[in-house]
């Protein structure tokens, strides 16, 4: 069987586009055995062009006779005016960093930094004008391709949109109107786990720590952070409530201890004895959040 490999060009980046003339069984296992492997709709089978992809795809295809098409073919994306680049410009790399600059000034938290620090990113490789040229139309084409290709929820959109607006109001200084393009809110209703199934998620937990850590966030209706920054005064046994320091939009509030959580905390206070924190790592530093998630 003759097989065809041909260079092209998609979204600014080169690679080997591979193209059976007839059924060629085990092509995507090859294909995504190499680095950069894969296949896309509007390309085909592909693979990085470089010269290490190359051999290994020729070992793998030794076999069948190999057709090279030394015509370069610079193909069209569907996405039109929005032709990925290989990498950020100077210019777009800057506003990024004065974009989360700014955010920590005003002492946003270290995930929303990140969040629109990343959507920021996108949005400018995903552009092709220039900074001092963005306006209204680009921000609706980009979030018009985005809804399309199915991948982001009301709430991603929104982060988008917000990311997009604190650049262009804090730091880019453009006069772009983001009124009427935020999505409608899902009117769903929510989920709530019986009682019966609560109890079989918690008694599935044997290690005490993390018993304790799931029961003190369902019994006091802590948010992921606000658990992780708790301190060992921060729970006031005489009082039947926890203090939570700098919770959501940076607010101190007090939060129930509930009558059957005090016996769980005093044995866990009694095995693990924190020194300081409420939940230390073992260096006696906060514990980790992807630990919690794990969990």
């Amino acid at each position: 069987m003759v097989v065809d490999l041909s260079h092209i060009v998609w979204r600014g980046a080169s690679y080997i586009k591979i193209t059976p003339q007839g059924y060629l069984a085990h092509l995507s296992n090859i294909v995504k055995a190499i680095k950069g492997g894969t296949y896309h709709p509007e390309t085909g089978w592909r693979i990085p062009y470089d010269k290490q992809s190359l051999s290994l795809l020729e070992a793998a295809l030794a076999n069948y006779h190999l057709r090279y098409q030394k015509e370069k073919q610079v193909l069209s994306t569907r996405q039109e005016g929005f032709k990925q680049k290989i990498a950020l410009t100077e210019e777009e790399e800057m506003a990024v960093l004065k974009t989360q600059e700014q955010l920590h000034l005003q002492r946003y938290s270290s995930n929303t930094v990140r969040s629109y620090g990343q959507h920021l990113r996108l949005f400018f490789m995903n552009n092709a004008q220039a900074l001092p040229s963005l306006n209204r139309e680009d921000v609706e084409r980009y979030l018009l391709t985005k809804i399309k290709e199915g991948k982001w929820t009301e709430a991603t959109q929104n982060v988008c949109i917000n990311a997009l607006k604190f650049y262009v109001e804090r730091v880019g200084r453009q006069g772009i109107d983001f009124s009427n393009i935020r999505p409608r809110e899902p009117k769903s209703l929510p989920q709530v786990l019986s009682e019966q199934e609560v109890l079989r998620l918690f008694k599935a937990v044997d290690n005490l720590k993390h018993r304790t850590m799931l029961l003190l966030i369902y019994s006091a209706g802590l948010r992921l952070g606000e658990l992780l920054n708790l301190r060992k005064d921060d729970v006031l046994f005489d009082r039947k409530r926890i203090f939570v320091k700098s919770g959501k939009g940076k607010k101190d509030r007090y939060t129930i201890l509930a009558a059957n959580m005090e016996t769980t905390l005093h044995a866990y206070l009694q095995a693990y004895k924190p020194l300081y924190w409420l939940f230390e790592g073992p260096m006696a530093e906060p514990y980790s959040a992807r630990s919690v998630q794990a969990v």
